[in-house]
Formats: structure tokens, C-alpha cells, sequence
């Protein structure tokens, strides 16, 4: 028996449901166009070892290259590079490019597809593994994971942009990646850039100093009231010949205390021109059980005019400030006091 009633009740029900299907399978299939399901399927292609995938998604050739001039020019412009290496190690660190971009892509596949990338490691030489382990060092890469998309905006060629979560699982902190996307043929999307690489390794940077610096403030007390460190002085000296060849020399004192017997104190000497160049120096004591509690630390360093950096402290009249910083101090009984120079892996 029909009841007309439910009958005409069935018409509008079903209508509203395929409505919602078609509605679903319309956002469907338009989120799958998106630029953020794309980041969906790199995350996906990692978890699955899918290097095709992934290299579908991702323009590596671009992605690396660019990601290498901005880490070079990030340590570049860092305040406490050396001269020589803003100087000379730049180019030579450009003409080295190809090879280690090269390499970079290698150790990414194997990444992507076995999970590391130590094989490719060790078949580098030792210039491409130094400067692999300062990328890493620059970018905390050993301790950063994907989190998720934050915003997809317009950059201002038109193209997306896809902000993505990352956490450092040392600073406990998050950062927003932003990634420039291409339209591949097929509609999908394809990351070609890091657009602030440079901004996230100085934040980075900033995070792991401050960081440190709470880290070893407990220490740097401890330290400092068993090795009380005096006054300092710091001169230019040019040789007695021609006048031209010159020294940087450090004088310094340290006053030992404790009952407790000291084998070694460690640390480094600092001098400084009034517009900001900076030297440092690491100096080392080493001491029997009953020597004296007055320590004397001598410094003698020849500066050569050749870099900028020593050069400015050659110049007549010029204003030098110097100190010493103590960071281990090493006992008899093998136990020690150290400063941290790094962040450790764990914390």
C-alpha cells in the first residue's frame, strides 16, 4: 500500500542528498586543484617514499639552487663572518655551486625514497660535507617537521602563495614557511621557491641565542665566581724594522677560587673596534692541584692589512675594547663547568 504522503516526502529528501553529494564532489574535486593539496601530496609522497611524486610537486632544481644563494648570502651578511670567508669563500663557494646543488639533490632523493641519505654522504668530499652540515646548521634541518598550512595568498605576479607551519622540536617554537607555487599541466601545483628562507634562518638564529643565552645563565654564574676575571688591556704593536708589520696583543688577569683543585680553564679573549669589527681568540690554562689562584692571560696575534677585518684595527686611533669570557673550567676530579656553546640535540 502507498502512502501519498511519505511518497511526496521521499522526492525532496533524495533531491537534498544528491544536492550535498554533488556539493561534496564539486569541493573535491576543487580542492584537489588547489595549491594546498598539492603541499597534501608532498607531505604524502615523503610519508611514502615516493620520489616521483614528490618530484612532480616539487621543482628541486630550483628549490635547491635558490635555497643555496640564500643561505650564502644569509652567513654572508651575518655579522660575526670572518672577512675572509665573506671575501673569498663566496666565490669560491659560487664556482663549487653546480656540484654541491648536485649533491644536494642526490641526498635528497635518497632521502625521499630510503628514509636518509648518509650513503651519499660519505661519498662526498670533505668541502661538499662541511658546507652540507652548515646548511643544515643554518636551517636546524635535522629538527624541523612539517605541521600544516597556515594560508594560501596571492603573491604579486598573481601566483600562489602556500604559508606552511614548521616546529623546531629543539626551540619549541613554530615558523611559517612561504612557498611560491607554479601550475603544472595537469592542474596540480608544484612548489619553486622559498621566498623567506633568509627571514626564517635569521629568526632561527635569533631563537637559538636567546635560547642559549637563558640555557647558561645558571652556568655563567657558577663560572664566574670561581674564576673572577680582572682587567684587561689590549695595544697595537708594530715591529721595530719597517713599522708596518703590526700585532693585536691581549692582557688579561684571573683570580681562582674554591677549595676545590682545578686541572684546566678555558675560554676566549674578545677585542672590538668602536664600528664593529670583532677578533676573538681561545685561550687555555692549564694548572697542577697547588699553583698559584693568580692567573695571567698573554695574547699575541699578527694582523694582517689584507682582510678588513684586521685592517681596522691598524688604523691610528683607532678605539679598541677587549675582555675575556671563561667558559669551561675543568677539575682534578675529571667533573667540569661548562658553558654551552651549542644547543643540545635534546632538551
Amino acid at each position: 500500500m502507498h502512502i501519498l504522503g511519505q511518497e511526496k516526502r521521499t522526492f525532496p529528501i533524495a533531491g537534498s542528498i544528491f544536492i550535498v553529494v554533488v556539493l561534496l564532489l564539486s569541493y573535491f574535486f576543487y580542492y584537489t586543484k588547489t595549491p594546498a593539496y598539492s603541499i597534501y601530496i608532498v607531505q604524502k609522497a615523503i610519508e611514502q617514499h615516493d620520489w616521483e611524486t614528490f618530484a612532480d610537486h616539487v621543482d628541486t632544481d630550483h628549490v635547491l639552487s635558490s635555497a643555496f644563494d640564500d643561505i650564502l648570502e644569509e652567513s654572508r651578511s651575518d655579522a660575526e663572518a670572518a672577512n675572509m670567508a665573506k671575501n673569498l669563500t663566496e666565490p669560491f663557494l659560487q664556482i663549487l655551486k653546480p656540484g654541491l646543488v648536485d649533491s644536494l639533490q642526490d641526498c635528497l632523493h635518497d632521502y625521499i625514497e630510503a628514509g636518509n641519505y648518509e650513503t651519499n654522504l660519505q661519498d662526498m668530499d670533505i668541502r661538499q660535507r662541511l658546507n652540507l652540515e652548515d646548511m643544515k646548521k643554518d636551517t636546524d634541518l635535522n629538527f624541523v617537521r612539517y605541521k600544516n598550512v597556515l594560508y594560501t595568498k596571492k603573491s604579486d605576479n598573481g601566483n600562489p602563495v602556500v604559508g606552511i607551519v614548521v616546529t623546531d622540536s629543539v626551540l619549541k617554537q613554530s615558523f611559517v614557511l612561504d612557498l611560491a607555487m607554479r601550475k603544472n599541466l595537469d592542474g596540480s601545483w608544484k612548489i619553486i621557491k622559498i621566498l623567506n628562507l633568509k627571514e626564517y634562518i635569521r629568526a632561527i638564529k635569533k631563537a637559538r641565542q636567546e635560547k642559549l643565552q637563558v640555557l647558561n645563565t645558571g652556568i655563567r654564574q657558577k663560572i664566574d665566581s670561581v674564576a673572577e676575571r680582572g682587567y684587561t688591556t689590549v695595544k697595537i704593536v708594530s715591529d721595530g724594522v719597517s713599522g708596518q708589520r703590526k700585532s693585536l696583543q691581549i692582557h688579561a688577569q684571573l683570580t681562582l677560587h674554591g677549595s676545590k683543585p682545578i686541572q684546566s680553564v678555558s675560554g676566549k679573549a674578545y677585542a672590538r673596534t668602536a664600528d664593529g669589527q670583532q677578533l676573538q681568540f681561545p685561550f687555555l690554562i692549564e694548572r697542577g692541584t697547588v699553583e698559584q689562584l693568580q692567573q695571567t692571560i698573554d695574547i699575541v696575534s699578527d694582523l694582517n692589512p689584507f682582510l678588513p677585518k684586521e685592517r681596522a684595527f691598524t688604523m691610528n686611533g683607532a678605539e679598541i675594547h677587549s675582555w675575556i669570557i671563561v667558559n669551561c673550567i675543568r677539575y682534578a676530579d675529571g667533573t667540569e663547568l661548562k658553558n654551552y656553546e651549542e644547543l643540545p640535540d635534546t632538551m
